[in-house]
């Protein structure tokens, strides 16, 4: 039983069961994270407090937040703390996401610039004129700190801007800047958030081709991704803000869904959203402080949705494993192919708009369906492995 006290006394006493399946889920080989916002200097045990956080909800990696003067040069003697504090979170992956744009190439405007071509429609980075200078402080920034992370085992992924296709005004200086990474770092890997343009008509498969080794989409236009495909068969995907409207949170199942049964179907290499914390979009958090701020963050709802999504996931992946390698009877084998397929053709990939019922862009099961999709699941697992 579980005990809830309300004034150190006994309000409410639930009744709990625990079962525990015989066997071992495989190890997440996708990139599953959820960003991370601001840094500070003081906030290192806080931080390794948020990654471990993550690292319990399923998360496979997270963002790396980057000390920065006001000038746009990096604090070096300050990052490579916050890179061993990253280590020790451990999570399944070696990568980091890595942002590297405010201050360094560009500038945050709450006020909008119109004198830009096009015009900045809102808030949102305005880039500098491209210069030498810039050219060679972004490189040698992003060379440290691949460096670093090296010596650690870490890798990042950097992305030189973000939803670069709806906010047109961006688009030369995300080519410019992915170019010129590619051409001095190249085993750096580089990645996007897409989407967002292909919805406003911006050829994004045209504007990034070649330059991208990770294409993180916040829609699932599955023609726009065809494109990408066809001229670049190394093109990787990932998922990202599909759990609300958009930045928004979104709901429960939405959530889930993003990190379980959809990121499954769509066999994408990894799944993402905004945001973990951020005390100034609160309607987005999947986490907040503790009453004292030292002792961490505490779940909402939504977050344990992402943990329960990124389980469903681990289930279904498990199955796949056991099916491949031909484990268990025949016949248990071919009823679990069914089985899963069947679920496939109930996962919609339309995710393209903003669906009211579901709380998110894609749409979602009822409640309780993921839990009874997770059970025949481990059923078969049983089967496949302990019963045979």
């Amino acid at each position: 039983n579980v005990k809830i006290l309300i004034d150190k006394k006994e309000a409410v006493l639930l009744p709990l069961t625990i079962n525990v399946y015989p066997f071992k889920l495989v190890k997440m080989d996708k990139n599953l994270y959820i960003y991370t916002y601001k840094y500070k200097t003081d906030t290192l045990d806080n931080l390794l407090k948020d990654w471990i956080d993550q690292r319990c909800h399923g998360m496979t990696m997270s963002t790396l937040p980057i000390p920065m003067e006001r000038s746009g040069d990096i604090k070096r003697e300050e990052l490579v703390p916050v890179l061993e504090t990253y280590k020790k979170a451990n999570f399944e992956q070696p990568y980091f996401h890595l942002e590297l744009d405010n201050r360094i190439t560009c500038e945050w405007l709450n006020a909008p610039d119109k004198s830009t071509k096009p015009p900045m429609w809102g808030a949102w980075f305005r880039y500098y004129p491209f210069s030498d200078f810039l050219d060679k402080r972004y490189v040698e920034t992003v060379k440290f700190i691949n460096e670093e992370a090296k010596k650690l085992g870490l890798k990042p992924m950097l992305a030189v801007a973000d939803e670069a296709g709806s906010h047109a005004w961006t688009i030369e200086a995300t080519k410019h800047y992915n170019a010129l990474i590619k051409r001095e770092l190249p085993e750096v890997i580089r990645e996007l958030t897409v989407g967002g343009g292909w919805a406003s008509n911006e050829p994004e498969h045209q504007h990034w081709k070649g330059l991208l080794d990770i294409w993180t989409t916040n829609r699932w236009l599955a023609d726009k991704i065809d494109m990408v495909k066809n001229s670049d068969k190394n093109a990787k995907f990932q998922l990202y803000n599909m759990g609300g409207s958009g930045s928004e949170a979104g709901s429960n199942q939405a959530a889930r869904n993003l990190y379980g049964f959809f990121a499954w179907k769509t066999k994408v290499i990894g799944a993402s959203q905004w945001v973990y914390y951020n005390s100034d979009t609160p309607a987005n958090c999947y986490a907040w402080p503790a009453e004292d701020e030292k002792d961490g963050k505490v779940g909402t709802l939504k977050w344990e949705a992402v943990r329960e999504g990124a389980k469903d996931l681990k289930y279904v992946l498990t199955l796949e494993k056991l099916i491949n390698e031909k484990k268990g009877k025949p016949a248990d084998i071919e009823a679990a192919k069914k089985y899963l397929s069947d679920l496939s053709y109930k996962i919609e990939l339309k995710a393209d708009s903003y669906d009211i019922e579901s709380g998110g862009r894609i749409k979602s099961q009822r409640e309780g369906t993921y839990e009874q999709w997770r059970d025949k699941i481990a059923e078969f697992i049983v089967k496949l492995t302990v019963n045979f």
